[in-house]
């Protein structure tokens, strides 16, 4: 299972116009991840996902071997921690996570929703998949799953959210 797909007709499409796959993931928090614009678009060169997340989520910290990511606040109130340093980030603001660089991020507002450019694309693959581990549970095996997935998209989890 590689998460909720649905066939969409870009926007101003004529009729016979290609349609295209949007990969809806949604973890048990309640958070929703949605792919734009695939790597199968762009040649590979970039995707593009947006992402709705509730008050309080916290990614584990994270290193990407393999792209680039920026990350645009569309609506909300974040804090990214990059390479030890912190950043506070709301709507209509945004910050590059460079390929290699240690990060996590932690929502603070009672919602965000992101957008997020993965160049080259690719680790947009894994959302659909991390939808299904989500659903899994929260155990040690969900852990070594999770860390698993990731190493499989070039992605290093290095800890917990927050330094204790």
């Amino acid at each position: 299972r590689m998460g909720t797909v649905r066939f969409d007709r870009p926007n101003g499409a004529l009729a016979g116009a290609t349609w295209r796959t949007t990969v809806i993931a949604e973890t048990q928090t309640g958070n929703n991840w949605m792919v734009l614009v695939t790597g199968e678009e762009t040649g590979e060169r970039v995707a593009i996902a947006e992402a709705c997340l509730g008050h309080g989520t916290e990614s584990p910290r994270l290193i990407h071997s393999r792209e680039d990511v920026y990350i645009y606040v569309l609506d909300g109130r974040l804090t990214i921690e990059r390479d030890g340093e912190r950043f506070d980030r709301a709507a209509g603001s945004g910050l590059l996570l460079p390929r290699g660089s240690e990060h996590t991020l932690t929502v603070e507002s009672p919602a965000a929703r992101l957008l997020l450019a993965i160049s080259p694309a690719g680790l947009e693959r894994c959302l659909g998949e991390l939808e299904e581990l989500e659903h899994a549970g929260s155990s040690e095996l969900h852990v070594e799953r999770l860390v698993a997935l990731a190493a499989r998209f070039g992605v290093a989890i290095t800890g917990p959210a927050r330094a204790s």
